[in-house]
């Protein structure tokens, strides 16, 4: 497996917000219309084809559908695999 500075998986925790807009209460507050997620679990940095893969994927994710990650491409990017193995979620729609 690989590894980030000699480890071969760290601890992460990451997080995710989408805000759909405020909303004023009937007291006069203020709030907001979201969708959150934590998630735990560990990362480490990938190689070889299962980089070429996981830019591939993220490229076409974002729009770049025809786009092809050359071996200069990998070689100049650091890939880093999230593996989530516990999470929660949350959200507020009126």
């Amino acid at each position: 497996t690989a590894t980030i500075r000699g480890i071969q998986s760290v601890p992460v925790c990451v997080e995710a917000d989408v805000c759909k807009g405020f909303v004023t209460l009937p007291s006069g507050d203020q709030t907001a219309d979201y969708r959150s997620f934590i998630g735990k679990g560990t990362i480490e940095t990938i190689t070889g084809n299962e980089a070429v893969h996981a830019l591939t994927a993220l490229c076409r994710h974002c729009g770049f559908d025809t786009m092809h990650c050359t071996q200069a491409v990998v070689n100049a990017t650091c890939v880093e695999k999230i593996t989530v193995k516990e999470f929660t979620a949350k959200q507020r729609f009126k």
